[in-house]
């Protein structure tokens, strides 16, 4: 192979690599419905932190003698403040909200709606994809 088939070679890779990250950083197109819009709505910011949205497959909650308060088990979302520079992926606009979300959690939301489900007959602030 000659150096300039090389070279144009090289530059043909680094080009799909230019574009890869470039369609990686489209913003995901996610929906939110109204009541999840209303409960986003209800944060507040943290001085000097920042909010991101981050992805669980379940939770259990105890008291101090072990008895469970709430639990569920599935894939939900929920809101965690970090220090500026600790978050990775991008910043998106959420109903509003500037947060933070992982490449991981923007696949599983992609072309989903944000929502709140109701658990044990009443409404409570857990955020699905639906």
């Amino acid at each position: 192979m000659s150096e300039r088939s090389k070279v144009t070679r090289a530059r043909s890779r680094k080009l799909e690599r230019i574009r890869l990250v470039k369609c990686m950083r489209k913003e995901p197109q996610i929906g939110v419905s109204r009541n999840a819009e209303k409960f986003l709505r209800t944060l507040s910011e943290r001085s000097g932190l920042e909010m991101g949205l981050l992805l669980s497959y379940g939770f259990e909650n105890k008291e101090s003698d072990g008895r469970i308060t709430d639990r569920f088990s599935g894939t939900h979302f929920y809101i965690g403040w970090n220090e500026p520079g600790s978050w990775s992926g991008e910043r998106v606009t959420i109903a509003g909200l500037k947060l933070w979300i992982s490449n991981d959690v923007a696949k599983v939301l992609q072309g989903k709606t944000l929502t709140i489900i109701e658990r044990d007959g009443e409404e409570k602030e857990l955020l699905v994809a639906a």
